[in-house]
């Protein structure tokens, strides 16, 4: 012990070990009993095979290092404390490049119980003289995957304000908007069965309203209240026996339904769902943002884009939503879909007054399918139901659905994924509008079932329900409109800071996103405020790629996408949706535990899917795990679903021009661009880990209030690619890792050693400080036995009750 100092031996004795090692001896002993003196070769192996020895000192060396001793006694060898040189160490074991023998002496001391000074003298032995490393290897990288762009679907809660969700946006729609849409007013104005009525309403209203070139009472730019008010006697006039009816709101709180609380100018909705003061987002058709002046595109647009998510949010399953702006006596009229808005073009209400007219009155006259609307389930008195070709089977079987979804994605361009739960409780049906040069889910479904794999969802049956190209049918679609500016604004630039390097010593790293609350009220209808753009989607080059494929827009049309529907069993539960059931506080291990079980069961049936199947996930999220029942699951307490934008190895690029993920789920590498691989899913497994602890783990304890308003992982989801890779790769770091377990509410307190653990499995420490983050050449079963081992060790803990926080 004469490796200690006076300030060490101070340490050790302010912060003592107590009863963390307890649990390890066992398995310590176990191994010293395995491993006779020199019969281990260097690389830790025994017969070539993964060693019950690596494990237990994996696991020491991961309890060791979060201890508040190693956090405070500075390296012996230039690092910043012990904690960051366990780190390194706990790498090399991961990586199977260590020899027991230089552990032996720490190990036999935890066994015997030896003293607190002992145990850390011979850490700081060990450390000095396992002080060199080599960098593992790595596959090349390859850039030949499809791009990713990024959607608005991660912002829930309060973090719907509107700066950061008109941001998100732009990201969403920069890419996709068109204007000037020729056949715009031919497909959706002309030639309807209620065209002759909307004339001869047009030729009354111009003899009573039209007077000098002029609207009455709109020639002077009026404002909304003005607008609302003409709108209103027109109603009265001429729309008494329409489909719709024009509304507005006076407040916030008249509009419900949704996640933040919104103010609507104008909107439509069906005459039969009228109330007097009170709305709700599922019964909002058509939606209108009036402006006294003329605003910038761009502002106004994200302003209607941000109303439109809202939409789609409450109303997962419609096809597409009308809209309009008009700002001081400019109008123009959208559509938005899946794959984007796009327009009319602008024109002048006055100049052009029977668009005018055309346009109000044409909303409230269109039936649920001209108004983009669910039609292909049928609403029955004991529920909405959809009839599906069953799977070898002649006629289709009529599923009944829950009333509401269980997962569905808030936002606007994407593949609009929406899961709901069959009323018997057997199935899950799921909508999703997925890029027609992908291979369908249900093929990838068939082909998993033909290759013995297991632990995924077997399909019941599928339909084919449309495409955005049916939808737009008769439109002519020339190049994607630019935006004069095409940065965000960088105005708010401060809402979400830069997420950190690699720091030089454990600092505090949290981070503040000052910002309106989505409670606040409406100031005013004719609000000059700006729009507050604040981030930049930066995709990254590839080398050998064609400058098109990620920098310039590509010039060709929109994105088609297919619209299905398919029916998987089991129906399980998504593990989104049970960490969020609050269950009594003496049940809250139980559940911890399950929800631990099912994670590393998805793990083995991603396993299964990438060794037996040939197949690479490529979309590890939160929704697309499921708990289930092992009488039903073949064993699994979790399976895999939604394979939409899995991959048959080897089949080459799909040729879809990008593809959504979710942000906060998604590996280093992939965000940069390089081509996924399957340690890349085993990554997103880590991030769903850490998202399930320090998000919804709070609602499962019953304190979802407890949840740090000021989250680290904000930086996960919110700025351009690069900043998310950045973010994500500055807080694996050892040094600050410890700020996201800080998240942790205290009952996940167990669940810290496992996400210690395999954050050194994921990120092994190199020489030079940097992170490894590629993928190793070699078996994949030894990366993926390890994640598993370290599973299964954190659910024996917390069910022996020995693991604490």
């Amino acid at each position: 012990m004469n490796n200690l100092t006076e300030t060490d031996r101070n340490i050790i004795a302010e912060h003592p070990l107590d009863k963390c090692l307890r649990h390890l001896r066992d398995p310590l002993l176990e191994a010293e009993q395995d491993c006779k003196a020199g019969s281990l070769s260097y690389d830790g192996s025994i017969n070539g095979v993964v060693s019950g020895p690596q494990k237990a000192i994996s696991r020491l060396l991961s309890t060791l290092q979060s201890h508040e001793v190693a956090l405070n006694l500075r390296s012996k060898i230039g690092g910043s404390n012990v904690g960051g040189d366990l780190s390194k160490l706990f790498g090399l074991v991961q990586s199977g490049r260590y020899n027991y023998e230089d552990y032996r002496t720490l190990s036999r001391l935890v066994v015997k119980q030896a003293s607190d000074f002992e145990i850390w003298s011979a850490v700081l032995d060990l450390v000095t003289a396992v002080s060199q490393t080599t960098p593992p290897a790595s596959r090349p990288l390859s850039f030949d995957g499809t791009p990713i762009t990024v959607s608005s679907s991660s912002f829930q809660d309060s973090e719907q304000t509107r700066k950061i969700i008109e941001s998100a946006m732009f990201h969403e729609i920069k890419g996709c908007t068109y204007r000037n849409v020729g056949g715009f007013f031919e497909k959706y104005f002309q030639g309807r069965r209620w065209s002759g009525k909307c004339k001869a309403i047009y030729d009354t209203a111009r003899q009573q309203q039209f007077r000098d070139g002029c609207w009455t009472d709109l020639f002077d730019r009026p404002d909304e209240n003005a607008v609302w008010d003409w709108l209103s006697r027109f109603q009265d006039r001429h729309l008494s026996d329409s489909h719709g009816i024009l509304q507005t709101t006076e407040s916030t709180a008249e509009l419900t339904g949704g996640e933040a609380l919104r103010q609507l100018d104008v909107f439509v909705k069906k005459r039969g769902n009228t109330g007097v003061k009170e709305h709700d987002w599922k019964d909002v058709c058509v939606i209108g943002e009036v402006k006294r002046s003329t605003w910038p595109l761009k502002k106004i647009l994200l302003q209607l884009a941000r109303y439109m998510r809202d939409a789609f949010t409450a109303q997962p399953t419609r096809r597409f939503i009308h809209g309009f702006f008009l700002h001081g006596s400019t109008m123009e009229l959208w559509v938005f879909d899946r794959s984007g808005p796009y327009s009319s073009g602008e024109f002048d209400i006055h100049e052009e007054p029977e668009r005018f007219i055309e346009a109000i009155v044409g909303y409230t006259m269109m039936d649920d399918e001209e108004l983009g609307l669910d039609i292909f389930t049928e609403q029955e008195n004991t529920g909405r139901s959809i009839a599906i070709p069953r799977e070898a089977a002649t006629k289709d079987d009529r599923m009944q659905l829950d009333e509401a979804p269980f997962v569905r994605q808030r936002a606007v361009v994407c593949r609009g994924t929406t899961c709901f739960r069959s009323s018997d409780g057997a199935n899950v049906v799921k909508f999703s509008w997925t890029s027609d040069k992908r291979r369908p889910e249900a093929d990838h479904l068939r082909l998993a079932l033909e290759r013995g794999v297991e632990g995924i969802a077997r399909i019941i049956g599928y339909r084919r329900i449309g495409s955005i190209a049916e939808l737009r049918s008769g439109l002519s679609f020339q190049s994607r409109h630019v935006f004069r500016d095409g940065n965000a604004s960088t105005s708010t630039s401060s809402q979400i800071r830069p997420p950190p390097g690699r720091p030089s010593g454990p600092t505090s790293s949290k981070r503040s996103r000052p910002g309106d609350e989505p409670g606040s009220r409406k100031k005013s209808r004719s609000d000059g405020q700006r729009s507050g753009l604040s981030q930049q989607y930066e995709p990254e080059k590839a080398p050998g790629e064609p400058a098109s494929s990620l920098y310039e827009v590509d010039k060709g049309r929109y994105s088609n996408r297919v619209f299905g529907c398919l029916a998987i069993a089991p129906a399980g539960r998504a593990l989104s949706e049970f960490s969020q059931t609050p269950v009594p506080s003496k049940l809250v291990p139980s559940a911890i535990g399950q929800l631990l079980s099912a994670l590393r069961d998805a793990i083995r049936a991603h396993r299964s899917l990438y060794l037996k199947g040939n197949i690479l996930h490529r979309d590890i999220s939160e929704n697309n795990i499921i708990v289930t029942r092992p009488d039903e699951s073949g064993g699994f307490v979790g399976m895999l679903i939604d394979l939409d934008l899995a991959k048959v190895l080897g089949s080459g690029r799909s040729g879809a021009r990008h593809q959504t993920g979710t942000m906060e789920f998604m590996a280093i590498e992939v965000l940069l661009g390089v081509d996924h691989t399957y340690r890349h899913d085993l990554e997103s497994f880590f991030y769903v880990l850490i998202w399930l602890c320090a998000r919804r783990g709070w609602h499962l304890c019953g304190r979802p209030g407890g949840r740090p308003k000021e989250s680290v992982l904000a930086g996960w989801y919110s700025g351009s690619l690069k900043s998310i890779a950045r973010s994500k790769e500055g807080y694996m770091h050892f040094e600050v890792f410890e700020d996201i377990l800080d998240e942790f509410p205290t009952a996940f307190g167990a669940v810290k050693h496992l996400c210690r653990e395999l954050r050194g499995i994921l990120f092994p420490v190199l020489d030079n400080g940097a992170l490894f983050k590629g993928t190793r050449p070699g078996p994949p079963e030894e990366l993926y036995d390890a994640i598993i081992q370290a599973f299964d060790g954190a659910i024996k803990d917390i069910c022996s009750g020995y693991a604490s926080g």
